[in-house]
């Protein structure tokens, strides 16, 4: 029984002192939390400004390293507090083997202790740890993703949809396919739509701007699963979009009007992809005020079309296949496109580009002879190779009606292909395609007619020399391009977001600063250092003389609810 008794007694008493010490610094904005291992605190010892971190804690003690801020770089001196009581510390240094007690006191967030017979007085904080919070959403890679495949988003006529690039002439693909261009049949139209997983609850219900991005392949092949496609709305999803690949209807015959149908039939799909993502906007946690499109090639004449093409911009070729919002008309919502990111795309006239308020990013290659750099005629490399190429005899009788050439036995129009030089110079291109105006025209019309003195940006990056297809190589394989498309667009993309990003400067060795002229709240911390003082827009640190990585980092919010993170790093052993 006197056991027990005795058990009880130093439980109470240790609960008596661990409440006092609790209760002493919780109930000033200080808890046990705050004495743990990596933990700082910075301020002032006899007017020098200081810096202590926790290495160790044990029941009763707490071994530190001490930082005295004399110099930007600083080393250790260590040393052991310990907590006689709540009111009462002993430090000893380690160094010099003496000791030291203070009488300890807590107001607000901070720490006095004053050493009773020579007066000396340090004041500590813990340093505010926030910025560890904040991600660098849109600007960084910061999430798992998770990608939902065919989701379908409409059923329109048409000869088919989706064909997986492959390493192949097109003739040879457009061969492979064309005994489908007899009939129109009711298409699924699918997309796969990639997503950040979220990580907490505030991630759960952040809305998040949308990317959509189209395939190219000359309206005839491609596909959403196509590796370029995979890769980038897997990097977007990751830096916090939702990023979405589409197919869309395919297929013409060698017409002027097939062809333009074609990519209006393009226009219309992707058309009603936006609106079937807008219309289950609370599902997928999309932004409908931040929402990008994107495409090559065709894709990119695709994005473009969605982006400025109205009903009165129609041209009478296209008319009979009813108005662009004509797919799955359910879906009723309206939209407008923040920004295009068009690669190696054109349109047929510039004058629909002022149909839209919408920043547009270009890639182009200056000799690409696909789709003009300039102004010019599209796929007439494509179609002299046809008729020059391997398939002469076969794409030729073809289209002069010799049908028994193969074991096509639908009807096409009998039209008779003159032989060209690979250049396409001849009136043949009059009849056969419209010329367009590529991405040098788009540049040059924003800039000339004064979009981009009114917040709308047009940035072509042109490579010189270069033909079609800048992201991949003569084998569809990944080319080096793709990775400056990749990182360019992150960069523009997250501008358009953000408008006036915040830029981390260091003023000299121990200052830092930022324009905050963007930012709703913000936070500094230090990586292998602490922050000594800090305001909106700058801080003064220290760096421990024995952290491998010296980091500088400033976060919050933008005033448009956007999370920052930026870093600076300095040094690195």
């Amino acid at each position: 029984m006197k056991k027990i008794h005795a058990r009880i007694g130093r439980l109470i008493l240790f609960l008596m002192v661990f409440g006092l010490l609790f209760g002493l610094t919780s109930c000033h904005r200080l808890g046990m939390e705050d004495f743990t291992v990596g933990k700082c605190f910075a301020g002032t010892y006899n007017g020098r400004d200081i810096a202590v971190r926790i290495d160790e804690v044990a029941r009763k003690e707490l071994r530190c390293s001490l930082y005295f801020a004399d110099t930007p770089v600083s080393m250790p001196k260590p040393i052991v507090v310990s907590m006689h009581s709540a009111k009462k510390w002993v430090v000893k240094n380690l160094e010099r083997g003496d000791s030291k007690r203070f009488k300890v006191s807590f107001a607000k967030n901070k720490i006095t202790c004053e050493e009773p017979q020579s007066n000396d007085i340090a004041y500590v904080s813990p340093v505010d740890m926030s910025a560890a919070d904040y991600k660098p959403l849109y600007s960084s890679k910061s999430f798992e993703v998770k990608c939902t495949k065919d989701v379908r988003y409409a059923v329109a006529q048409g000869y088919w949809a989706g064909y997986p690039d492959e390493d192949k002439p097109f003739a040879q693909i457009y061969l492979e396919r064309m005994g489908q261009l007899v009939e129109k049949q009711d298409v699924e139209l699918c997309m796969d739509v990639y997503e950040p997983v979220a990580k907490d609850a505030a991630d759960s219900s952040r809305l998040r701007p949308l990317i959509m991005l189209i395939h190219g392949g000359s309206f005839y092949n491609g596909d959403k699963s196509d590796e370029p496609y995979r890769l980038w709305c897997s990097h977007f999803a990751s830096l916090g979009y939702v990023a979405v690949s589409i197919n869309y209807r395919m297929g013409w015959t060698p017409t002027s009007a097939s062809i333009d149908i074609a990519g209006y039939r393009a226009a219309q799909d992707a058309h009603a992809a936006v609106r079937f993502l807008l219309h289950n906007a609370e599902k997928y946690h999309i932004n409908p005020e931040q929402l990008f499109i994107g495409g090559s090639s065709a894709g990119a004449i695709t994005a473009l079309n969605v982006a400025f093409l109205r009903e009165n911009d129609r041209p009478e070729s296209v008319k009979g296949e009813g108005p662009i919002n004509k797919v799955a008309p359910e879906y009723d919502e309206s939209f407008q496109i923040a920004a295009v990111i068009n690669m190696w795309g054109a349109v047929c006239d510039t004058s629909i580009l002022q149909n839209s308020v919408t920043s547009i990013l270009s890639f182009h290659g200056d000799a690409d002879d696909i789709i003009p750099y300039d102004y010019g005629y599209p796929f007439r490399a494509m179609f002299a190779n046809m008729i020059a190429g391997k398939a002469d005899q076969l794409i030729e009788g073809l289209f002069s009606g010799i049908e028994n050439a193969t074991n096509f036995s639908g009807s096409l129009p009998r039209i008779s292909l003159p032989r060209i030089n690979p250049r396409g110079q001849s009136s043949f291109w009059d009849g056969l395609v419209s010329p367009m105006y590529g991405s040098y025209c788009i540049d040059q019309y924003y800039k000339n007619n004064g979009f981009t003195n009114v917040g709308f940006r047009s940035e072509l990056h042109t490579k010189p020399n270069a033909g079609h297809s800048l992201h991949v190589d003569e084998h569809r394989n990944l080319s080096s391009y793709f990775d400056t498309i990749t990182n360019v667009s992150t960069t523009f993309l997250y501008e358009e977001l953000v408008k006036k990003p915040v830029c981390l400067q260091q003023i000299d060795e121990t200052h830092f600063s930022m324009d905050n002229s963007n930012v709703a709240e913000s936070y500094w911390w230090v990586e292998g250092g602490a922050v000594l003082a800090s305001d909106a827009h700058s801080a003064r640190v220290v760096f421990f003389g024995d952290a491998p990585v010296h980091k500088v980092i400033v976060a919050g919010v933008y005033r448009n609810g956007i999370e920052f993170r930026e870093e600076l790093v300095l040094t690195a052993q």
